[in-house]
């Protein structure tokens, strides 16, 4: 069939080729609905590009793939390094440093089909490939559909990643128009306008409606589909259903034994068109294709198919267990399954595929009801981790919470502590705080009898993480301490390096030196090959960093961080990383991609509670900053943080719906959401608790703590200084609530002005209503005569305040008395407090009926 409308894309193909074999290689994203004729432009390419060699490589649709499926065709063909590793027990990093170095020899082509069937090991090949590809001189060429993913699906997100390198190309194949379709209908029976509504310009789609010549434009594609198939014999249409089960290619040694085919009836199938061979492999001309051929299979003819390949495939002992389990799971072969389904989840986690690790381990475990305790214990165990390091932590809290209940059962102590430790870490991610704890202490107090044993030195540094999330920071930093003794005496150099992480969190809470003792913990767990304590690090430091406002030094970190857990697919932390960054482009004013990255965590299916939170906040405050409705994601955050209990999240949570509040002139809220940020800001020490004393000062008129950085001159009421301080930062948001705290109109008007070009259009809001009263306060020299006289300096209007505060009315009902906004009596209060040297209303009302400043009588102003 002609290539038809593709003339723009093969050139830019072509272009793309000769930029890579210049030395600036390229990795091209081809993308289109299934049937857009994504493998016929790449095809047309290759037939242009014949002086460089061309490697192919396709993902299968297994529903559950196998590790690094498409190595699997690359090595043979490429040869040498690559070869060799694939052949050898697998170690991806040998096999990721093959590839990059076969494309760094020389000008190739390498494509992989189908990638959105691509499982997690090979999207991280990708990711590598693609950050190096402006260094190599070879072009690779991925397709994708792009009608195959739910907005937070994994794929989805992966293949963004691909395409924000800079190498990356992205170019998207549009269906045919009505023209095009009438050209390739030419000389047949077919109305053109009803082939188009038919296929809607699917390429592939309207070619196999004209292949079947029926002469009339069929009710389905699927009938055209079908019509060809319906044409074969008995034993060629046997023959096709074992094809279709197998996925898009088959081996022709496993179809034949499968079917027992000969060389007449595969011929029947090649003459057909359905299916096309090499002599090594039969494919189907399109997944289309084979999904039609599958969905006109009765059920009991697909088991069928499913068990002959089953039987081959275990007869011949083949290695690919994922391909088992999916032919035992068709054929519903539940103790093949069972075996190879755990086969395939370690061969998975073996690599990185934690998602597939994921889907294995499940399937076992549906099928594992009649294993003893111990082994089911041990099967459930091996989910969990694997949940864990896909971020779905519901699941790792249900499979530890059978598994240690499986322990128990089976007499194990040792197992049923370390069951708890995993469980505590479990309820952790899910803020189920209190739940977290009282594991983490049920753990220590199982494992202790039994002396030093790497269980224990798990209980213990997971006691001591407990402990620093919950603001317990001296008793943190000596349980860590007793950790690290533990474990170097057992040589356990993973649980050194989190002990050493969480001795640095505490110390920074504490206001030490912290940031050394991080880098060695990340240094070590690097050195030691642990992934997930190596991303902890990673994002800890990050975290430490953007809380130290050092917002270049973390968007350093981030960049690595990021890269790790990409490479050693950790998406737990790699979403802590994420929703941390979005933080620091919420502080520095790019709003718009702070937010762009904070939905796009939410969007994802499987998101840890903890990592809900980073991105509600920057959420939230964002939306309420711009004055658009925030409360959804305020709301669900205040949930989560009371639930999990913890000052590092009670307090940021707490003062961004204190700011939302006061954004909304609802300053009686406001107050309320500041003590409760207050309350525990004692436990945090450090960085958060200097925000708060902040939020104090701009709420009340005076803040009642000291504060650090920028926040100190805001305490100090220096509102300039408060201001270059946060612009020398680039945190131009805070730069302007600084001027907003002054009284001056000239600061008042260039906070209006900065706010305004950020978009804050809430907080543009308060500033114009602040001005207005500034500039109509006239600005006289000196005091009026009526405030000379009052015993406390308070004006006529700040006398009827307080008149009204001591009688205990809100600021919605001084308002409503004395016909003057919300906000006016917010200044009013704040004046009143400072003047009377009181920190709260309760204080000023007392402080007034003790004394005769109620009875002072107050001349009109």
């Amino acid at each position: 069939m002609p290539l038809l409308e593709r003339a723009q894309q093969l050139a830019a193909l072509h272009g793309y080729a000769v930029e890579a074999a210049a030395g600036d290689g390229r990795l091209v994203l081809v993308a289109g609905e299934a049937g857009a004729g994504k493998t016929a432009l790449v095809e047309a390419l290759a037939d242009r590009l014949t002086d460089r060699p061309w490697w192919w490589s396709a993902c299968d649709g297994l529903a559950t793939p196998s590790p690094l499926g498409p190595v699997a065709d690359l090595a043979p063909v490429v040869g040498g390094e690559l070869e060799a590793a694939w052949a050898a027990p697998l170690d991806r990093d040998r096999v990721f440093r093959a590839l990059m170095a076969a494309l760094a020899s020389g000008p190739a082509v390498l494509v992989m089909e189908d990638v959105h069937w691509a499982d997690e090991a090979t999207l991280d090949l990708l990711r590598r490939v693609a950050r190096r590809m402006r260094s190599v001189p070879a072009l690779v060429v991925v397709t994708c559909r792009d009608d195959a993913f739910a907005p937070g699906d994994p794929l989805r997100l992966a293949l963004g990643d691909l395409a924000a390198q800079r190498g990356t190309r992205r170019m998207d194949l549009p269906l045919l128009t009505i023209a095009a379709v009438a050209d390739l209908a030419r000389g047949t029976d077919l109305e053109p306008a009803a082939l188009h509504r038919l296929t809607e310009g699917n390429p592939f789609l309207v070619s196999e409606v004209v292949a079947a010549g029926t002469g009339h434009v069929p009710t389905t594609v699927r009938d055209a589909v079908l019509s060809r198939a319906a044409r074969l014999g008995p034993e060629a249409r046997s023959a096709l259903d074992v094809a279709a089960v197998c996925g898009a290619r088959v081996e022709d040694w496993l179809l034949r034994e499968a079917t027992g085919a000969g060389s007449t009836v595969l011929d029947e199938l090649a003459a057909s068109g359905v299916l096309a061979g090499d002599g090594e492999t039969w494919r189907f001309r399109h997944e289309l294709a084979r999904r039609a051929v599958t969905a006109g299979i009765a059920p009991h003819r697909r088991t069928d198919a499913h068990r002959r390949v089953l039987a081959v495939l275990v007869e011949r002992e083949h290695p690919d267990a994922a391909r088992l389990v999916h032919h035992a799971e068709g054929a519903g072969d539940t103790s093949v399954l069972l075996r190879s389904a755990v086969r395939a989840g370690a061969a998975a986690a073996a690599v990185g595929s934690h998602r597939e690790a994921l889907a294995q381990y499940r399937r076992a475990v549906r099928h594992a009801a009649a294993l003893p305790p111990t082994a089911r214990a041990s099967l459930l165990d091996d989910l969990a981790t694997e949940a864990a390091l896909a971020d779905a932590w519901e699941d790792a809290a249900a499979a530890r919470t059978e598994a240690l209940a499986r322990w128990r059962e089976a007499g194990e102590p040792i197992r049923e502590g370390d069951a708890l430790r995993h469980l505590s870490r479990a309820m952790w991610r899910l803020c189920r705080g209190t739940e977290a704890r009282a594991a983490a202490q049920a753990a220590l107090d199982l494992l202790e009898p039994f002396g030093p044993t790497p269980e224990l030195a798990w209980a213990l540094a997971n006691a001591a993480s407990n402990a620093m999330v919950s603001g317990r920071s001296a008793e943190a930093i000596a349980l860590a301490r007793r950790t690290v003794a533990v474990a170097e005496a057992l040589g356990l150099t993973e649980v050194v390096s989190d002990a050493l992480n969480t001795e640095a969190c505490a110390a920074h809470a504490l206001g030490d030196a912290w940031e050394p003792t991080l880098r060695r913990a990340l240094d070590v767990a690097v050195a030691a090959g642990a992934p997930a304590t190596a991303a902890r690090a990673w994002t800890n430091l990050h975290s430490l960093l953007v809380e130290d406002l050092r917002l270049d030094d973390a968007d350093r970190v981030h960049e690595d961080g990021t890269a790790y857990c990409d490479e050693h697919d950790v998406a737990t932390f790699g979403a802590c990383l994420d929703g941390e960054h979005a933080g620091a482009l919420e502080l520095r004013g790019d709003w718009t991609r702070a937010v762009a990255l904070a939905r796009r965590l939410l969007q994802r299916a499987d998101l840890s509670t903890v990592n809900r939170l980073h991105a509600l906040l920057v959420l939230g405050r964002v939306q309420a900053r711009r004055g658009e409705p925030c409360w959804e994601a305020l709301d669900e955050a205040r949930s989560s943080a009371a639930e999990g209990g913890e000052p590092q999240w009670v307090v940021p949570v707490q003062l961004a719906r204190a700011e939302a509040c006061w954004l909304e002139g609802r300053l009686v809220d406001a107050e309320a959401e500041l003590g409760r940020a207050e309350a525990v800001a004692d436990a945090v020490g450090g960085g958060p608790a200097s925000p708060v004393a902040a939020w104090a000062r701009r709420l009340r008129g005076h803040a009642g703590r000291s504060a650090c950085g920028p926040y100190r001159f805001e305490v100090a009421g220096d509102a300039r200084a408060a201001a270059a301080a946060w612009d020398a930062l680039g945190c131009g948001y805070a730069a302007g609530l600084a001027l907003l705290d002054s009284a001056e109109p000239a600061l008042l008007h260039e906070a209006v002005g900065r706010l305004r070009r950020l978009g804050a259009t809430a907080a543009v809001q308060v500033g114009v209503e602040q001005l207005r009263q500034a500039r109509g306060k006239g600005a006289p020299a000196g005091a009026r005569a009526a405030t000379r006289t009052h015993p406390a300096g308070l004006t006529a209007r700040e006398h009827e305040v307080l008149v009204l505060l001591s009688e205990g009315c809100t600021n919605a009902e001084i308002a409503a008395r004395l016909v003057i906004s919300p906000r006016t009596v917010h200044r009013h209060v704040s004046s009143v407090l400072a003047k009377l040297g009181v920190p709260s209303r309760g204080r000023a009302a007392d402080l007034a009926r003790r004394t005769d400043l109620l009875r002072v009588g107050m001349p009109r102003s």
